[in-house]
Formats: structure tokens, C-alpha cells, sequence
């Protein structure tokens, strides 16, 4: 009888990738188009997302006809949306509040960023700060 083989377990997945899928795929609920690359830093205080290649056709055509400004306009909507669903991820995968955030969008080149300030983490009870 051969030696059984123990299934393999599925890795964790880093909290940097659960956010990029996440903010990606409200994304595209939200806009019909996720983001072409994503990219996700967590650091002591906050975490910033970079997208790349998240406008989409419409968008483009706005701005190729110089209405940049309602293109703008419809992005800041989006952020208001993306800020509630996107911060909750945040939280999920780092297991910090987020207590801010900040949004911008380039359009040339096509790229946005995400910025979540997190929450002082809380020292263990005893523990010196």
C-alpha cells in the first residue's frame, strides 16, 4: 500500500492581495471595470492601494472630448461608494479600524489611488505603550 500524501492546505492569503481583490472588484460592481493592475502597501499607519487602467470607455471618450470635469465628477461619487465596502476589507484583512480616507485619480496616465489611514493599534492590556 503507498504512503498516503496529506493534502495540501490552501496557503493564507497575504492581506495585501485580499484588499487589491477587494477594492478591484467593488470596483468593477461599481463602474462595470475593475482595475487592469493592482497594488497594495500596508505600512504602520495606513495602507495605500495604486490601480492602473480603470477607466472605462465612456470615461474616456469624456475626456478625449474635454469633459475631464464630469468624468471627475462621476470618480468622486465612486469614491463615496468605494469608501465604505473598500474600508470594511481593510479592516477584515488587517484587523485595524479605518479611521480615514483619501482618494485620487489620475486620468493620463490611467491610474487612481486608494489611501485608508488605520487607527493607532491597541497594546495588549499590561503592556507599556
Amino acid at each position: 500500500m503507498p504512503d498516503s500524501v496529506p493534502e495540501a492546505r490552501p496557503a493564507a492569503v497575504p492581506p495585501e492581495v485580499e484588499i487589491s481583490r477587494s477594492v478591484s472588484r467593488t470596483l468593477r460592481e461599481i463602474t462595470g471595470r475593475g482595475a487592469q493592475d493592482v497594488w497594495t502597501t500596508i505600512d504602520r499607519g495606513h495602507v495605500i492601494v495604486m490601480l492602473s487602467g480603470t477607466l472605462t470607455a465612456q470615461e474616456k471618450v469624456l475626456i478625449e472630448h474635454g469633459h475631464a470635469e464630469t468624468v471627475t465628477s462621476m470618480r468622486l461619487a465612486v469614491q463615496d461608494l468605494l469608501r465604505t465596502r473598500s474600508s470594511r476589507a481593510v479592516e477584515d484583512a488587517t484587523g485595524r479600524h479605518v479611521e480615514g480616507f483619501m482618494s485620487a485619480n489620475s486620468f493620463s496616465p490611467d491610474r487612481a489611488v486608494e489611501i485608508f489611514l488605520l487607527a493607532d493599534e491597541q497594546p495588549p492590556d499590561g503592556a507599556a505603550s
